[in-house]
């Protein structure tokens, strides 16, 4: 087992409405600044804001299709005439990227299959939900493999932990199917998971390996110029979708300590730099083998970087 990490969430939950596609409406965090600020502009997020109405069942259905449940009481008693969904789905590394966070938990190397936010406010306040409703999240999913559990992300000191291994959590994640109609008229059946939460935050779905790993420390070597403030690094799983995010010690170094490995498995590394209006980009491989890794980051253009990151 690997000591918990903190996970950065390096954004907190504020969000600038970006635009309208079919009366739903998508946002991003705070744009940030560095790296981060041009990430954030050139990826879009997969999340709704929605203003619904109270006292009404809601169904809406998410950009990755999942579907999402809302039963009319599922806030306590409240005057206000409605109330708006705030919602974030991340499934690829690029989503990752964009939101800045990672995987790392004391439960070993998870598989990420799904991780999301929700939240429902009331004048822009976060409200406590229902504790006798759900709202329900129906999770497309084919495979059905290993030791899967939901995870749920808290705040401490400012940083989001992910704890898995919640007996109560877990026994609202189930697998099921659910017809709908596509656009012809033919009734699909869809298979996944079912998770039903009672609480705004975040969530994750995962698989807990049950695969023996190695684990070993990676170091990072940088030119001087490039430090905290301008620059994000990740090391991403080839075995498992499962994402470490490293960050510069005081004295510029960074080393990952206990990143688990498989056998023959590696890491992607990918280094994003923003230095005086320039983009630098940097991808390579990472293994067991490799102890101090010299990484040497290449000027590339918005676009390129848009490409790079969403093939991750």
């Amino acid at each position: 087992m690997i000591s918990m990490r903190k996970l950065i969430l390096g954004f907190g939950l504020i969000f600038i409405l970006a635009s309208c596609v079919d009366n739903q409406e998508f946002f991003i965090p705070n744009m940030g600044s560095g790296p981060e600020a041009y990430i954030k502009d050139i990826l879009r997020s997969q999340s709704i804001q929605r203003t619904l109405n109270t006292g009404q069942n809601h169904e809406l259905v998410s950009d990755l299709d999942t579907k999402i449940l809302l039963p009319g009481n599922i806030l306590n008693p409240q005057e206000a005439e409605e109330y708006t969904l705030l919602f974030i789905e991340l499934k690829e590394y690029s989503d990752y990227i964009l939101h800045g966070i990672d995987h790392e938990a004391k439960d070993g190397a998870v598989h990420a299959i799904y991780s999301f936010y929700i939240a429902l406010e009331e004048d822009d306040k976060v409200q406590n939900l229902n504790s006798k409703e759900f709202i329900e999240l129906r999770i497309p999913h084919e495979q059905f493999m290993g030791d899967i559990q939901l995870g749920k992300g808290d705040y401490e000191s400012g940083n989001l932990i992910w704890y898995f291994n919640n007996s109560q959590l877990n026994n609202n994640v189930s697998s099921t199917q659910w017809e709908y109609e596509d656009e012809n008229g033919n009734t699909i059946v869809e298979h996944g998971f079912s998770v039903r939460v009672s609480e705004s935050g975040w969530y994750s779905l995962v698989n807990i390996s049950s695969n023996n790993f190695d684990y070993n420390s990676v170091c990072l070597q940088f030119d001087p110029l490039y430090n905290a403030s301008n620059t994000v690094v990740y090391l991403l799983s080839d075995f498992n979708t499962f994402a470490s995010r490293l960050d510069f010690d005081a004295d510029g170094s960074m080393c990952s300590e206990y990143l688990p490995f498989e056998q023959s498995g590696a890491y992607k590394l990918v280094s994003i730099s923003e230095i005086d209006g320039q983009l630098y980009f940097y991808k390579g491989l990472v293994d067991t083998n490799s102890g101090v890794v010299s990484v040497n980051p290449q000027r590339i253009s918005s676009s390129d970087l848009k490409e790079e990151i969403s093939a991750l």
